[in-house]
């Protein structure tokens, strides 16, 4: 018999057969065997077919073993659960209001607006249910009782029951997909003719779980279902049989409420029908359920924290899975800040919707990382620090090469940019790249011959009559001309900071503009620059920070409340820090077309001249 190589790292279907042949070659009996013209041929489709069937199969079986390469939601969620991680469920849209019940004859002390109070919306000609998910005492106002900053959430009630009916291990599965946890009540009963009842909640850290302690465990399942994990009477209290377990819930419709503004009452209050509720904040926070890939991120990265918010990442994390209505976090500690504030860390949230959050949602999230944080440390939520950019961009181009007349190029052009802020810029640490900019807008169509953009750096104040300071940072170096400026560079012309138009001590048509390290207020008077106010402030170039001092303004010229404060920058990028998120708006981007063409006529005319 011939020696012969067994070959095993060849998977593929053709390849497998061809060693299959080649190890029957090697063999005396089948030495001058034509294989590709016999029954045999069939023989070694099936062997190589049930080889490459069963390589197939166990590399499947290989890759769910681990978290990274799994596909199944029922595989990544097990080896998540390992990791001590438990998946988001889907969740109920969110809105703020105020819930009014007019009252009528003989007026109680006070009433209460129970849990489950229902309210009515509609949202693209689908009606959705949201409730109140706590009780609510409220004392009367003449005739009305409000609650105040009162939170709805989207979703249809429902109840489950259970019996341990022995004492083995038996499983409690909530089987609907939209449940959100986060409005789960959990009661258990000692029997159904026993009517004592204990409320039991979701363990959160079992370190603080003893035996006698009423927890319960949420675990998913591999189909896809959450179960109810009950203490076994060393780590929380241990079910008996005969008890009867009662869960409440929402059923959430995902992201498709948010935005909701205006309710109907469903339900009277205290035997009120009067009830109304008026919204502070638009229904937000609406999210399915976590997907594969979400999970596959946060799971390890959650297993990091150890459910402690001790690093500004830890922050983050627990935020990321815990807080849907937002759609980007930045987080730093006190340390970092501007000024140092030891003993803080510093969160700040952009909302899906809108640009900032309201104080009760802010409120809402110290309260939820209240029980993460460690005690020394103060959480506070802070606004994004919004930088705008101005962008003037002259963009050549041959009209012999394209269809399109200067306008629609132009307009495309802005299209682009507009785009290119929106999807790359508009999150926290997102840097603009200048470069990256100018070649989108050569690259967008080949008549497109090249582009000068400028680029201004822009900030919002909001000054009243009364004399207030200002501190506006940047962040990002200005390009500055020190020293006192010569008479050859008079007020207004040149300078690198400026503002909008503004009345200032009665005079109108007013303006800020640097002054070496000082901004100092002037106005235009018969074509000429008359300074009104020498040291209105003070500008770092090197920092980007311009202060301004007892600051008042009683009327802006666009008839606003915002002024706008301009700064031309050292560089062509934009480097955000900590919180701040580069954005634009629409009438700050300009784009004018010129005739490539025409230029180089000109030029050539002028050489032959």
């Amino acid at each position: 018999m011939a020696d012969s190589e067994l070959r095993i790292s060849e998977l593929d279907f053709d390849t497998i057969k061809d060693n299959l042949k080649d190890f029957l070659r090697s063999r005396s009996e089948f030495s001058d065997y034509d294989f590709e013209g016999s029954g045999l041929s069939q023989l070694l489709d099936l062997l190589a077919y049930n080889t490459f069937y069963n390589s197939y199969y166990l590399n499947m079986i290989s890759n769910e073993m681990f978290l990274d390469t799994a596909i199944l939601r029922g595989s990544v969620v097990s080896r998540a659960k390992s990791l001590g991680y438990t998946p988001r469920s889907t969740r109920g849209a969110q809105a703020i209001g105020n819930i009014a019940v007019t009252g009528t004859g003989s007026l109680p002390a006070s009433i209460t607006i129970p849990k489950y109070t229902r309210f009515s919306t509609t949202v693209d000609d689908v009606s959705y249910t949201f409730s109140t998910t706590e009780a609510t005492t409220v004392t009367p106002s003449g005739s009305v009782y409000t609650a105040t900053g009162a939170t709805i959430t989207e979703g249809e009630i429902v109840t489950q029951t259970f019996t341990k009916t022995s004492q083995d291990d038996q499983r409690f599965v909530i089987n609907n997909e939209n449940v959100d946890t986060t409005t789960m009540t959990v009661t258990v009963k000692v029997s159904a003719a026993n009517p004592v009842t204990a409320a039991y909640t979701l363990a959160s850290d079992i370190t603080e779980v003893g035996a006698d302690s009423t927890v319960y465990f949420l675990v998913e399942n591999i189909d896809g279902y959450y179960e109810l994990v009950f203490g076994d009477g060393q780590v929380g209290k241990a079910l008996d049989t005969g008890n009867v377990i009662t869960v409440k819930y929402l059923t959430s419709s995902g992201t498709a409420p948010n935005g909701a503004s205006t309710f109907t009452a469903l339900d009277s209050v205290a035997g009120y029908t009067g009830v109304t509720f008026t919204t502070t904040t638009d229904a937000a926070g609406g999210a399915v359920r976590e997907s594969v890939d979400s999970i596959k991120f946060n799971a390890p990265r959650t297993y990091a924290t150890q459910n402690r918010a001790v690093t500004s990442e830890d922050y983050k994390r627990i935020l990321q899975r815990e807080y849907t209505a937002a759609e980007d976090f930045a987080v730093w500690g006190g340390e970092d800040n501007d000024p140092v504030t030891y003993g803080k860390v510093f969160i700040s949230v952009k909302p899906i919707s809108g640009t900032t959050l309201t104080n009760s949602a802010k409120d809402a999230i110290v309260s939820l990382l209240r029980e993460y944080n460690v005690l020394s440390v103060v959480p506070e939520v802070v606004d994004p620090d919004y930088l705008y950019l101005k962008l003037n961009i002259d963009a050549r181009y041959n009209p012999k090469q394209t269809t399109e007349t200067g306008s629609q190029l132009g307009a495309r052009i802005k299209t682009e940019v507009e785009s290119y802020i929106d999807n790359d810029l508009e999150k926290f640490d997102a840097y603009f790249r200048y470069s990256k900019l100018t070649g989108l807008i050569d690259d967008l169509d080949s008549a497109i011959k090249n582009n000068v953009t400028t680029v201004t750096m822009k900030k919002k104040i909001t000054p009243t009559a009364t004399a207030q300071r200002f501190e506006i940072n940047f962040n990002n170096a200005i390009d500055g001309v020190t020293g006192s400026r010569p008479s050859s560079h008079p007020a207004g012309a040149g300078n690198k900071v400026s503002s909008g138009l503004f009345t200032y001590a009665g005079l109108t048509n007013c303006q800020l503009e640097d002054n070496g390290n000082a901004i100092r207020i002037y106005r235009t008077v018969g074509g000429s620059n008359v300074v009104i106010e020498q040291n209105a402030g003070t500008v770092d170039y090197d920092t980007g920070k311009i202060i301004l001092t007892n600051f008042a303004v009683s009327a802006l010229n666009d008839g606003g409340t915002e002024l706008d404060i301009f700064a031309e920058p050292v560089g062509q990028d934009i480097i955000p820090v900590r919180n701040q998120i580069i954005t634009y708006e629409t009438a700050d981007i300009t784009v004018t077309m010129t005739n490539d063409n025409n230029i180089i006529t000109d030029r050539l005319t002028a050489v032959t001249t």
